[in-house]
Parts: C-alpha cells; sequence; structure tokens
C-alpha cells in the first residue's frame, strides 16, 4: 500500500490518498482529515474521476481561504497560502484521485 498526501490549510489539514492493489469496491481509499474528517470508497473515487467531480474557488466568506468540493462532499476550506491559484489545487487533487485508482 503506497499513501500521497495535499496539505490543504496551514493548520496541518491535508487529503491523503491510498493505493490499495486489490482494493474492493467498499475500500476507503481517500481521506479528509482536519476539523471533521471523511473518506470515500474505491467506487466513489472511480465515480468522482470519471465524472470530474471536482471543483474549486478562490472565493469565501473567510478572506485567506477558498473552497473546494469532492464529489458529495461540499465547500471545504484550503488555504491561499497554499494554494494561490485554484487550478493549481484541482489538478493536485485530481492527481489523487487518480493515484488512489492506478498507484501512478
Amino acid at each position: 500500500m503506497s499513501t500521497k498526501s495535499i496539505k490543504v490549510l496551514t493548520n496541518g489539514t491535508k487529503l491523503e490518498g491510498k493505493y490499495v492493489s486489490n482494493a474492493s469496491a467498499d475500500t476507503k481509499v481517500f481521506f479528509y482529515n482536519g476539523d471533521g474528517e471523511w473518506s470515500l470508497t474505491y467506487d466513489e473515487v472511480s465515480i468522482i474521476y470519471a465524472r470530474k467531480e471536482v471543483s474549486v474557488t478562490s472565493s469565501s466568506n473567510n478572506s485567506s481561504c477558498g473552497l473546494f468540493s469532492i464529489g458529495r462532499f461540499k465547500n471545504w476550506y484550503y488555504s491561499h497560502s497554499l494554494f494561490s491559484a485554484p487550478d493549481k489545487l484541482k489538478d493536485e487533487i485530481e492527481k489523487l484521485l487518480s493515484f488512489t485508482l492506478t498507484g501512478k
């Protein structure tokens, strides 16, 4: 099993992807760890990745943060100091989703 992560908030909050070579449909492979926690299964990641269900916007009610959404998990903060351009975070999230599916 291999793991990669992306720090999304300066307080250490991160997204983490795990590649499990023999993952079943309900194996949890994608995780949000911060103020609140959630995860996605291999099947959920497959659908989100295929449908391109990732969005990132630079605006939020906090001037130092933007918002990202992945599948059914909507409007989670990210720090502008870590990702000044929304497209950069979107690319990183999509790469992390791909990693959980392919290990690459």
